[in-house]
This record gives structure tokens, C-alpha cells and sequence, in this order.
């Protein structure tokens, strides 16, 4: 059975108005994407020390893949579209405009 036919018949077997928490399929496999990150389980005294949280902990992540994020080029083909694209629309902006 293909991973496919596979979920369509779990799916199936919820019907309408059932739910996929109480199934043993979900209980195995929600690990594999639900890991929070931002999940303080540190005892309470070394919280007061620090007094930080979720929110700060997202925060210095975020500023930290906007510093260190180096996203791969684009495909030239892709690249090429875009310029295209660009000019066509900057084109239509001066014949409304001029």
C-alpha cells in the first residue's frame, strides 16, 4: 500500500466531524513534527535570574537568521522571468502615468 492510499484511508476512517488526535498513527508521528522551541522548562529561580521568555527567545532567533540567512541563488530561468516581469509592469506604470 502506497503512503498515499494509506492516508486517504485514515482519513476515511475519521469521517466527518472525527479527529486524528486519539489515533495510534498520530501519537507515533507527532513528535517527527511538533517540537516546540520555545517551551521554557527551566526551574523557576533561574527564570528570575534572567527574566527573559518565548517571546525574546523568537525574537533573538528571528534577528539571528535575518543576519545569517544566505538563500541559495535563484535559477537564471527564474531570474530572467522576474526582470521580465519587472519591466512589463514598470512599462504599464508609464504609459497610465505619462
Amino acid at each position: 500500500m502506497t503512503k498515499r492510499r494509506s492516508r486517504s484511508t485514515r482519513l476515511r476512517r475519521w469521517g466527518p466531524g472525527g479527529h486524528f488526535l486519539a489515533q495510534k498513527h498520530t501519537r507515533n508521528h507527532m513528535r517527527d513534527l511538533f517540537l516546540p522551541q520555545f517551551l521554557d522548562r527551566r526551574p523557576y529561580t533561574e527564570w528570575e535570574t534572567k527574566k527573559d521568555d518565548a517571546r525574546d527567545w523568537a525574537l533573538n532567533k528571528a534577528r539571528k537568521i535575518l543576519k545569517e540567512h544566505q538563500p541559495d541563488p535563484l535559477d537564471k530561468k527564474i531570474s530572467k522571468e522576474f526582470e521580465r516581469i519587472i519591466k512589463s509592469v514598470e512599462n504599464l506604470k508609464l504609459q497610465v502615468s505619462g
